[in-house]
């Protein structure tokens, strides 16, 4: 096909994208340090036998196919050669007509070795002239494939390769019109899906998507891709090859086993990361384990490990993240992409196309001490922050099913509660005139101890103990700290609050204050807001009486303490208290 003929037929196949769906693809760019030729690469075989084949399948349609060895070892089923600006704009129109693979992609001479069924007449060693057609069958002239009909769709329907088929219904799914399973059968599900789709676009609804139909669905299927510049990128150090968005992202450092790259600001808080390392299968664990604790990776989403990889995704108010690591002969390797929560279909797009062409050079990984020295951290995945809760205070259990009562400051707007880093809760409800929140377990649970209320009210400077996460959960346990009760008002004169005389840190907040027989008198409140400085043993709490009422308001029953029962030890009541405080961590 003549240089003319590509030019004409590049105008009418951007004419006819315009007037199906308003927009005509455009093809990212990347300079070349030196010109060299360039294939499209639709298909590689482990076994050069299975290579033979299927190219000679491919020379049924193309007359520029030619098969070469890899450097990995596998057998390549390449179309051309073209020089860059060509080889893309061949490769985009194959794709989009549905004529190749749609994970076809770009190679280069350089990293070819051996042919091993190279066409007669080859190009200097590399193929076929380039002057020669691409396709044995020329496309259709101006207005054909608008006139296709039903059988000739059906035709070329039936020339296209499964990886071709199973895209088709992907779009499909992704245009709302499929729900069946990704099988590359075009059952009646699919057909009707078709229709449907048809139908909606303004096609009469054949159940059969012509050529110029198809072009159109996968060019608005792709079109989440624009502007993204997904191009080729190569890196030695790493010994991984793939398509990028590198109009998104950026090279930034290596800081081993990890290559960053930060974002150019075109998808506000959107990071890539690039991680090889040797190691085992134990390794491959260690790092799925570790990544579930990071910050970059929230807990929501669905995850799963095997033998050989894992995919791990991550979903939280603020981010989405998908990370894909493969483990095979002692090298691990993969990615890890953060996205803005809210762009969900795009970013999934993003990553399934990121990890399709993921290409591994065996025997080549990132060293391991590169990009580190004496003061970085020793973590498996540097340059991460651990997940950390958003909020961390104490509670009280007060009730056989796990209840629990809290300041409904720790809670508020959570996306999850966290009891003792280990029982989800919910909210069951709330006082907001003081500031006291009641949560219950999301499952069944009976602690072994709750508090009981006790019967009757401390009297002035009695010792009391507070029972709280001092520091967030940091000491492992809770704390338990005396003070004495030096009033039955607050210093507004509200008389359902206590004025305590004890040094209680943020991290307090919530716990239960109990008596000399470690009954529960109390919850510890926030010192109010106010422009004097108050002396940093001054300390207030809800007390009993307050909370029983609200809690039968509630539903729930609370344990009330026998009103003869004895003073204990100081250290008896300090332990009480420990066992019926409870960590509350609130996180997005």
């Amino acid at each position: 096909m003549s240089r003319v003929k590509a030019a004409s037929r590049t105008a009418w196949l951007c004419a006819l994208a315009i007037g199906l769906m308003g927009i005509c693809l455009s093809l990212p760019a990347r300079a070349q340090s030196q010109a060299q030729e360039v294939w499209i690469q639709v298909e590689a075989r482990s076994s050069q036998s299975a290579a033979e084949a299927r190219l000679a399948d491919y020379r049924q349609t193309f007359a520029r196919a030619a098969g070469y060895r890899l450097r990995t070892g596998w057998y390549a089923i390449l179309l051309g050669p073209f020089d860059e600006a060509e080889a893309r704009f061949e490769l985009n129109l194959l794709k989009d007509t549905g004529q190749i693979p749609a994970d076809s992609y770009l190679q280069f001479t350089s990293r070819l070795s051996a042919a091993f069924d190279a066409p007669a007449g080859s190009f200097e060693g590399h193929g076929a002239s380039p002057t020669a057609p691409l396709r044995v069958t020329a496309l259709p002239q101006d207005g054909a494939i608008d006139l296709e009909t039903p059988q000739d769709a059906r035709r070329s329907e039936a020339r296209l390769p499964l990886a071709t088929l199973l895209e088709l219904q992907r779009a499909l799914k992704w245009a709302g019109t499929y729900r069946g399973k990704i099988d590359g059968r075009f059952g009646r599900g699919t057909r009707a899906s078709m229709s449907a789709w048809q139908s909606q676009n303004g096609f009469e609804p054949t159940g059969i998507l012509t050529t110029a139909q198809r072009t159109a669905l996968f060019a608005a299927y792709n079109a989440v891709f624009d502007g993204l510049g997904f191009a080729e990128f190569s890196d030695p150090t790493l010994g991984i090859e793939a398509e990028l968005p590198l109009s998104a992202f950026t090279f930034e450092r290596y800081e081993a086993p990890m290559a960053h790259f930060t974002g150019t600001g075109l998808i506000e808080g959107a990071a890539l990361a690039l991680i090889s390392q040797s190691g085992t299968r134990e390794s491959l664990q260690a790092l799925y384990d570790v990544l579930e604790t990071l910050e970059v990776m929230p807990e929501g989403g669905p995850r799963r490990i095997g033998r050989d990889g894992f995919v791990m995704q991550g979903l939280s108010s603020r981010r989405q993240s998908y990370a894909s690591l493969r483990y095979e002969a002692g090298e691990i390797k993969g990615f890890l992409l953060q996205w803005p929560a809210g762009d969900t279909a795009r970013q999934a797009r993003v990553a399934e196309r990121i990890d399709k062409g993921l290409r591994l050079t065996r025997g080549v990984v990132m060293p391991s001490a590169l990009g580190r020295d004496e003061t970085t951290s020793q973590s498996l995945l540097v340059g991460y922050a651990p997940r950390t809760a958003l909020a961390a205070g104490s509670g009280v259990f007060i009730s056989s099913k796990g209840h629990v009562l809290t300041h409904q400051d720790t809670v508020a707007a959570c996306g999850r509660i966290e009891i003792n880093d280990e029982f989800a809760y919910s909210v069951q409800a709330t006082d907001p005139a003081s500031g006291i929140a009641l949560l219950s377990a999301d499952t069944e649970l009976a602690p072994q101890i709750h508090g009981a209320f006790s019967a009757q009210r401390p009297t002035l400077d009695a010792q009391v103990v507070l029972g709280g996460y001092s520091y967030g959960g940091a000491l492992g346990g809770p704390s338990a700290t005396f003070g004495t009760l030096q009033a039955a008002e607050d210093l507004r004169g509200n008389f359902e609050n206590d004025r305590l005389s004890m040094p209680a840190l943020p991290g307090d907040i919530g716990g239960p204050v109990v008596d000399d027989a470690g009954n529960l008198t109390g919850l510890l409140l926030p010192r109010p807001e106010s422009q004097r400085q108050l002396p940093s043993d001054v300390a207030f709490a809800r007390d009993a009486d307050t909370l029983l009422p609200f809690l039968t308001q509630a539903g729930v029953q609370a344990t009330l303490s026998d009103p003869d029962q004895l003073a204990l030890p100081p250290e008896y009541v300090a332990q009480r208290a420990r066992d019926i405080t409870v960590l509350v961590k609130c996180w997005e």
